[in-house]
């Protein structure tokens, strides 16, 4: 069984579609803020969030816990162990690791 859940993710992977419903998870964890984070990347339980500010940083990152629960139970297992921000200028697209 733990061959066909590795061959399964492996497939999701690389078909883009565990990108996929990670970025739905954290619309769905934000709710009414989603316009305002960007996915970024998911690597080893870390979820990498672009924001536009750093007041957006903060405001996400006080809602951490419960931002991971809830993508957590979207996804209907625990893959999201972190959550880290970037913010990022619109104009330069260059982004910066919010000190978290």
């Amino acid at each position: 069984m733990e061959h066909i859940k590795a061959s399964l993710e492996d497939f999701l992977s690389k078909a883009g579609l565990k990108v996929l419903l990670m970025e739905v998870a954290l619309r769905e964890a934000l709710g009414e803020e989603a316009n305002k984070a960007i996915f970024h990347t998911f690597k080893a339980g870390v979820l990498w969030v672009k924001v536009p500010n750093p007041s957006w940083a903060v405001e996400i990152m006080s809602k951490k816990t419960e931002i991971i629960q809830k993508m957590n139970i979207f996804l209907n297992e625990k893959l999201v162990c972190d959550l880290k921000t970037l913010v990022y200028s619109r104009e330069s697209n260059d982004a910066e690791e919010e000190r978290s």
